[in-house]
């Protein structure tokens, strides 16, 4: 049997509801192929365990699923840096969108291989990732073992829509289902009405084909002043918006997109009319904090959608606009900043932000097989040590669930396990070295640079 490893650590946690948390202490996971078969205390489950492979720390290490990040574009680690501080409209237009024109599908594989690397060492097994040459993606999320959700991305005039039925066959549930596939219309102010609504009819005959769903990823009322841009697009494009739609959810809402299947990326300007839209279509919307603050697009009303029962998740979105692909990072900022905007401690708390970081993307992703620790399920683990001098001291269980979102971040992850097999030891990854990856991409990054 192939993957037969005994996973163990001081404690495990899981967050499989809003606002709860499974903790074990002295845990041990059995995994076996590609699942966890059994996970209990070690004095429990240690009868499982000859044969497997130990993977942790019994006396150091925090065992917790794979943080999954609902919204990303992993190439765009080519463009970090190189256009920081500027309004999202300008970024785009003035530097992004130019600069994108001369990446090559061999620029793709090589921006896609870092950010993976990137991320798989900051503990996030599963990313959305929007971006060109999706192919390319998906092979660079192969090779280095992680969990993703690929497509074309379509906006006027780079990219228009093209039905591709084979490249979905291909990769949707590709790998043991490592790798599906979503239909990605960029943004309403670069996607006519009919394309949106051609797309989405053919994401419902795909969804009548599949076992699991094909995605409708999408960004969404990412500033104040996308009405305002959607206007001038379909001006530009000669298609009419009734005047009576005030907002880009409502605009989407009158096409017929948004529903169960959606993955609305940012959702920062919406009205408490939007977010009971977003509710009853049970959109799942994929909060962006980081890179909302550094382009200075607004914050999204979080604890609306959490209070509401929307779907909730989190996302880093690109390289080019966070700088970095840690979701711990952005788990730690609204358990912080939340509090402070609203002069409430007890918001977003440790367990709420955690679900939002691993169980509640796989809600929004439809991915029920992922996001917790829990017999059955696809065996995404990921370890951290406690042998740090900031993460002392551990009194309990509840001082190391704390250290997790206040103290937690890509340099206390130690093993993650992807599918049932390990794919970062000791912080290192196990199927592609990390030096050959870096020349690659420097390789590859230079050589952009020189065409640009």
């Amino acid at each position: 049997m192939e993957n037969e490893i005994g996973v163990r650590g001081k404690y495990a946690y899981s967050f499989p509801e809003l606002g709860s948390v499974e903790i074990i202490k002295d845990p041990l996971i059995i995994v076996e192929n590609d699942k966890i078969v059994s996970i209990g205390p070690y004095d429990q489950t240690k009868s499982s365990l000859a044969g497997h492979d130990i993977v942790g720390d019994k006396d150091a290490d925090v065992l917790i699923p794979g943080l999954i990040n609902t919204h990303t574009h992993a190439a765009m680690t080519l463009f970090r840096g190189i256009a920081d501080d500027l309004p999202l409209m300008e970024w785009l237009e003035k530097y992004i969108w130019p600069m994108e024109s001369h990446l090559t599908p061999d620029d793709i594989f090589h921006g896609a291989r870092l950010a993976v690397l990137e991320m798989l060492r900051s503990g996030t097994t599963t990313a959305n990732s929007m971006y060109w040459h999706p192919e390319k993606e998906a092979q660079a999320f192969v090779e280095l073992g992680m969990r993703a959700i690929v497509g074309y991305p379509i906006l006027h005039p780079i990219a228009e829509y093209k039905r591709d039925d084979m490249f979905v066959v291909k990769w949707h549930q590709s790998h043991n289902d490592l790798i599906r596939v979503a239909l990605q219309p960029h943004a309403p102010y670069t996607v006519t009405n009919e394309t949106y609504q051609v797309m989405h009819e053919l994401l419902l005959e795909y969804n009548e084909k599949f076992e699991v769903p094909v995605l409708f990823h999408t960004h969404l009322a990412e500033t104040k002043h996308e009405m305002e841009a959607i206007r001038n697009f379909a001006q530009e494009m000669d298609f009419q918006i009734s005047e009576e739609i005030t907002t880009p959810t409502q605009y989407l809402d009158s096409l017929g997109v948004l529903d169960q299947y959606t993955v609305a990326a940012h959702c920062v300007h919406t009205s408490k009319k939007d977010v009971e839209t977003l509710r009853s279509r049970k959109v799942g919307v994929s909060i962006n904090l980081v890179s909302n603050l550094k382009l200075a697009s607004g914050i999204p009303p979080l604890v609306e959608y959490v209070s509401n029962n929307v779907k909730t998740s989190l996302g880093t979105d690109g390289a080019s606009s966070n700088n970095r692909l840690d979701l711990f990072e952005t788990t730690r900022l609204i358990a912080l900043l939340y509090k402070g905007l609203h002069y409430s401690p007890t918001l977003l708390p440790i367990s709420e932000a955690m679900y939002l970081a691993t169980a509640g993307g796989a809600n929004v992703l439809h991915m029920n097989n992922v996001g917790q620790l829990k017999e059955g399920f696809k065996a995404d683990i990921v370890s951290l040590s406690l042998k740090t001098i900031e993460m002392q001291p551990i009194y309990h269980e509840k001082s190391a669930l704390s250290h997790l979102v206040y103290i937690g971040e890509r340099s206390h992850v130690k093993n993650v396990i992807v599918n049932g097999s390990l794919v970062i030891e000791n912080t290192l990854p196990t199927k592609v070295a990390i030096d050959e990856i870096l020349d690659s991409f420097k390789r590859t990054s230079t050589s952009l640079f020189e065409r640009i």
